[in-house]
């Protein structure tokens, strides 16, 4: 990531947390110094917009649901001074029952004049499927040195097995483009504890 140091910050590392059910708040953790032997660890706070558990996912062939996790940041990418954090959380795609999407942040960190870490929030996308009653859950996203993210999740629906799909855009883009499928699956998930994907991974 190669993050820029600041006045009295040197060589900053960051992590990115959020509520683990209904929240608008995010926090930016920061620790620095680690090299001269008198690491700081510190903390900025900011704003999105609201995030909620989601719903279990339906899945074709059977009525066992699967789990679409709480909507914790499942994972994070850096490029500089920008960090990529995705998470699911609930949404409604067409009416009926709500789903689950993803949501992608791009955050800038900075430094305020009294020392203390600031958090920009530059770009907040959340995005579902095209149809009703289809999920996203477990989001993964990579970065690359221009910024072009890739977010790769599962996905599944009362006629669609569990599955793998992805989808990318570029820095100026505004929103992610309609996802293609990785790994189209073809039978019904049947973990235990209908928990899956929390592996999911991007890079």
């Amino acid at each position: 990531m190669s993050p820029t140091s600041f006045a009295g910050t040197s060589n900053p590392a960051y992590l990115v947390g959020n509520a683990l059910f209904n929240s608008t708040r995010y926090k930016l953790w920061r620790l620095a110094n680690v090299a001269s032997g008198s690491p700081t660890l510190s903390v900025a706070t900011f704003q999105g917009s609201f995030y909620a558990l989601a719903p279990e996912a339906n899945q074709a062939g059977t009525t066992s649901t699967l789990d679409t996790f709480i909507p914790a940041i499942s994972h994070t990418s850096g490029v500089g001074n920008a960090i990529w954090a995705t998470h699911g959380t609930v949404c409604n795609v067409g009416g009926g029952t709500n789903e689950s999407c993803v949501r992608v942040l791009r955050i800038t960190p900075g430094q305020a004049a009294s020392g203390a870490p600031t958090a920009t929030l530059s770009q907040e996308i959340t995005f579902g499927a095209t149809t009703d009653g289809t999920s996203f859950w477990m989001p993964a996203i990579a970065a690359n040195q221009v910024e072009r993210t890739a977010v790769v999740f599962q996905t599944s629906s009362s006629t669609a097995f569990l599955s793998t799909w992805y989808t990318s855009k570029a820095l100026v883009d505004v929103g992610y483009p309609q996802a293609t499928a990785i790994s189209q699956g073809t039978c019904s998930g049947q973990n235990l504890g209908r928990r899956n994907g929390d592996y999911t991974s991007a890079r």
